[in-house]
């Protein structure tokens, strides 16, 4: 990594920037500071969300809603219109989403769900997106009608810049609705994808593109040398003046589980942590997982709190609130969107939506409970037993997804489908994979 550089902001070029500043976004330039006050921030991940207009529902939607990887695609409009119903009546200060918001990256997913966010814009809410690794340029880019899917128009990174300049990529002029006094968007990386909020002139939100591309396309993971120099930078001013800094990336920076490394963990990590270290950056809030899960890593006195959110499209479809006091400190509350709620005040009679709970965590159940009774197919165990061991691990898998606490952990350890697994280990063979799957989750 080459020499880091120091970031000049001082003097009359910084009043300056800062009047102007102040002007740009309605708040006068004599206008008194405000006050500091609580800040509550949503983070939402891995959306996922499939245009309406790109599905007839039949016969190959359905197909992967039922044999996907548990992400209820069936109610993804249901769900969507809940979370916005949710984040309307509790108003948090931002409302961050941290990559893969469309299926595959399809334009109209993202022109549709640009449009279904201003909505909160129209209620003076920020909304602030990063790209993740399904929407940009994607090949696979689909539309379900019938038995056919068909190919569709993805988004190259000049297209995603222009349909989400309301959401971080434009200026702040350019919303709908003025911003609260001192919430401003400040810059952009040198590639354009990454870009720095302020909020009350206290909290920095440095929403980072953690995907890599050559010619446009998707073809890894990794912050990059450059924008990481443009984020020390930043770091830098904020660690002399005392702001409370917070990151958000789509890939994960701490291993939260040694199956999800590879593809999961930001390819330069330890160089994006070491930065953080140095400007003790308290909070990386990430996603791809679709695993509720938190991991810490401490340097000396510095401690990183990766906090990976679960897709808001799988059980039990919940987001994030992380709450900022005004001397710093950090709490974070997991919650899920309140689709029967909704339901009920659209007068809505599908059975599946006003008992969601329990209908999406039934699906989500089902759909893990078939994956590994299709692996077990495969050795020559009875089929009570492969039963019992589909349902023991189904059910570790709801509640790991969910964010598994230490008490559910203990309870899955003595559980009976556990001494099930030892018992069966060595006539697993080349499906010895859900054994030690099941120990990455119950030994951490």
């Amino acid at each position: 990594m080459k020499k880091r550089r120091k970031q000049i902001f001082t003097g009359t070029v910084g009043l300056i920037c800062l009047l102007v500043t102040g002007l740009l976004s309605g708040c006068g330039s004599l206008a008194k500071p405000e006050e500091p006050r609580t800040v509550r921030l949503v983070l939402a991940t891995d959306l996922h969300y499939l245009s309406p207009g790109l599905t007839d529902k039949g016969y190959y939607f359905e197909a992967i809603n039922e044999q996907g990887d548990g992400r209820l695609l069936w109610y993804q409009q249901e769900i969507l219109e809940a979370f916005l119903a949710d984040m309307k009546e509790l108003k948090p200060d931002a409302v961050l989403l941290s990559g893969d918001l469309t299926y595959n990256g399809e334009k109209e997913s993202h022109e549709v769900l640009a449009e279904r966010l201003s909505e909160l814009t129209e209620e003076g809410i920020l909304v602030y997106v990063i790209p993740g690794n399904h929407d940009i340029n994607n090949l696979l880019s689909r539309s379900f009608f019938g038995e056919e899917a068909e190919r569709v128009e993805s988004v190259l990174i000049e297209d995603f810049k222009e349909i989400y300049q309301e959401f971080g990529y434009g200026k702040d002029g350019g919303r709908k609705k003025e911003a609260l006094c001192g919430n401003r968007l400040l810059e952009h990386s040198p590639d354009g994808l990454s870009y720095i909020v302020r909020l009350q002139d206290r909290i920095s939100l440095y929403l980072l593109n953690t995907n890599r591309f050559l010619d446009g396309y998707q073809i890894g993971s990794g912050i990059g040398e450059e924008t990481l120099d443009w984020l020390d930078d930043w770091l830098s001013q904020d660690q002399k003046e005392g702001r409370t800094p917070i990151a958000v990336g789509h890939h994960n920076l701490l291993v939260h589980n040694p199956f999800f490394v590879k593809g999961y963990v930001c390819s330069d990590s330890e160089e994006v942590k070491q930065v953080l270290a140095e400007r003790e950056v308290p909070l990386y809030l990430s996603g791809h997982m679709h695993i509720q899960h938190e991991a810490r890593e401490q340097a000396g006195d510095w401690e990183l709190w990766d906090i990976a959110g679960s897709s808001l499209m799988v059980n039990p479809h919940q987001y994030g609130l992380v709450t900022i006091d005004t001397d710093g400190g950090i709490s974070y509350e997991k919650r899920s969107v309140k689709v029967e709620e909704y339901a009920k005040a659209q007068g809505r009679t599908e059975e599946e939506l006003l008992h969601f709970a329990e209908y999406a965590e039934n699906f989500f159940y089902q759909n893990q409970y078939k994956r590994v009774m299709e692996n077990l197919k495969k050795t020559d165990l009875s089929e009570d037993v492969r039963e019992r061991l589909a349902d023991y691990s189904a059910r570790m898998n709801v509640a790991y997804f969910a964010g598994m606490g230490e008490a559910e952990r203990q309870a899955f350890r003595e559980d009976a489908g556990y001494q099930l697994w030892q018992e069966v280990r060595e006539q697993l063979g080349e499906e010895s994979f859900w054994y030690e799957y099941r120990d990455s989750i119950l030994e951490e």
